[in-house]
């Protein structure tokens, strides 16, 4: 006898039906956004009298908006005010229906002609929406997220794995320089699978030692290949982390079972939502945010775009234009650099360790072996290799020889 399963307890995903039976138009919409407590609860007037909630009509649509209906109030002389002041739909012309519509045919990564025919709205006015989205997720992920690391309930250090990968077009000419945006990313090895993203402008070893003190926490087990950027990771200051290495010129995995598979298998998912076109410094923090919060809130993500309405206040993002500061937790820049130990102690300032002391750690034999392969042919770069997530490297000279 075959066996039936059972869906009648399982959550299932809304569907397009659903959504439009459910938010059939923009007054419904505000309703339900109060009912939520998107929008807030009670307002005041001028005068500091508590306002009335009230339904009009403008432009033939119906609305509801805030009023005050004190009459011996002449301070505010009859104030009125939108629901929508202060939230995430603060200035937007179009009916709510259509804005969560935008949202939600964004989240199943609908293309943007897509969205404008189902929704009927301009092409501005859906960017508009999207960038307000991208704003959201990166302030739902700002807090508990981006920390990971440290030590589990039994006392005993998580794993993260860090890598670094090259997000730009490929150019067909050998030897020429790959443009585009470096990421320094770590991954848990937990079931939560938490991890950080961040774009920088280089990944010498001031650069890269900033951003891990600044996003794993103090005990955890760092795993890392030999890029020598790493090197010294194990004695930054207050941090007891424990660094392990893997040689990928030789093995990638060593027969203890350290790798970085798992964050070079996230640069997979990740390039698989960002398109090349998209590859840029200006959007690539934006697009970080928006993985990160697709990770986060995996098996619901519209009631983690709905969660973050409710949390996230948007009184200060109406004042500026330029919201690149917003985006600290995926953008590092180098300029910001200030760690907290003796560059003296760990060699030169390029972040490289020599290996003439005799106390040198394995940790640092292993990185000044690679680092002599290097040092043979400086003058080459390492490109991100798109079809295994390994390095390939192009020597400039090339070009040189061939001419």
């Amino acid at each position: 006898m075959a066996v039936v399963k059972d869906h009648s307890t399982e959550k299932r995903r809304q569907s397009l039906w659903d959504f439009t039976k459910q938010f059939p138009d923009s007054i419904t919409v505000e309703r339900w956004l109060y009912q939520e407590k998107v929008y807030v609860q009670s307002m005041k007037c001028k005068a500091g009298y508590n306002m009335s909630m009230i339904e009009i009509s403008k432009n033939g649509h119906p609305q509801l908006v805030w009023k005050c209906t004190h009459r011996p109030c002449e301070d505010c002389n009859r104030q009125q005010k939108s629901l929508r002041e202060g939230s995430f739909f603060s200035g937007l012309k179009i009916g709510m229906h259509q804005v969560l519509g935008i949202i939600w045919l964004y989240l199943y990564k609908v293309e943007m002609k897509g969205i404008r025919d189902l929704t009927g709205a301009s092409a501005p006015t859906v960017r508009t929406v999207i960038h307000l989205l991208y704003r959201l997720m990166n302030a739902d992920i700002k807090d508990e997220y981006m920390t990971i690391g440290g030590k589990d309930s039994d006392g005993n250090s998580i794993i993260v794995e860090v890598d670094e990968s090259k997000f730009g077009k490929r150019k067909s000419h050998r030897g020429h320089r790959v443009e585009g945006v470096w990421v320094v990313g770590g991954v848990e090895k937990t079931p939560e699978r938490k991890l950080f993203l961040t774009t920088v402008e280089d990944r010498k070893k001031d650069t890269l030692h900033l951003i891990l003190g600044n996003y794993i926490k103090a005990g955890s087990e760092i795993r890392t290949d030999c890029w020598k950027g790493y090197c010294g990771l194990s004695r930054l200051s207050g941090k007891q982390y424990r660094h392990m290495t893997v040689n990928h010129a030789k093995e990638f995995k060593t027969v203890t079972g350290v790798h970085t598979n798992t964050i070079e298998g996230t640069w997979n998912g990740i390039k698989s939502l960002i398109r090349t076109r998209h590859r840029t410094a200006p959007t690539m923090k934006y697009r970080l945010a928006e993985f990160i919060f697709r990770r986060k809130h995996a098996n619901d993500l519209w009631g983690g775009v709905v969660k973050a309405l409710k949390e996230v206040s948007f009184d200060k993002f109406a004042a500026q234009d330029d919201v690149d500061e917003e985006f600290i937790y995926t953008e590092v820049r180098r300029e910001c650099a200030d760690l907290d130990h003796d560059d003296s102690e760990f060699g030169d300032e390029d972040g490289w360790e020599t290996e003439t002391k005799k106390d040198v750690s394995n940790e640092r034999k292993e990185c000044a072996n690679i680092a002599k392969k290097d040092m043979s042919s400086h003058d080459s770069e390492h490109e991100d290799d798109e079809q295994d997530g390994s390095y390939r490297l192009v020597n400039r000279k090339r070009k040189q020889r061939r001419n």
